[in-house]
């Protein structure tokens, strides 16, 4: 059936049984996508609870397979130094997953504004005939 056969069945106007057949064949090709992205933020969970679990731990500097330490002037005893690497790669990793979870739901997405309404323009100075 044309959209004009479609509006004349529904007793509607020709453009909202366009609108009609669109939104409902977006739910069409929706409701896969829709269980896709489900699985796919579900990913993003387990990766982001992986990189907040290395964010969180103590990272050693190691250096010829063995545990760097430092003995301050007030210290009694030498203190393995701290590895900030690894804290940064999950932090670089983390922003990553966000901008991924932002374009697979849509975040990042434009936003329409409506500006209908008319504009009115005044000429000043200006002959009608010149215009």
């Amino acid at each position: 059936m044309g959209f004009a056969e479609i509006a004349h069945a529904m007793g509607e106007g020709e453009t909202t049984a366009k609108d009609r057949v669109s939104r409902g064949m977006g739910a069409i090709r929706m409701e896969p996508a829709a269980e896709r992205v489900k699985l796919e933020v579900a990913k993003l969970d387990m990766l982001e609870r992986a990189a907040i679990g290395v964010l969180e731990a103590f990272h050693y500097v190691v250096s010829e397979g063995r545990v760097i330490s430092y003995q301050g002037p007030k210290q009694s005893e030498p203190r393995p130094l701290k590895d900030d690497g690894p804290v940064l790669a999950a932090i670089k990793v983390l922003e990553s997953l966000s901008r991924t979870r932002q374009d697979l739901l849509g975040l990042k997405a434009a936003t329409k504004v409506d500006l209908s309404g008319g504009v009115t323009y005044t000429f000043e100075n200006i002959s009608s005939e010149d215009l």
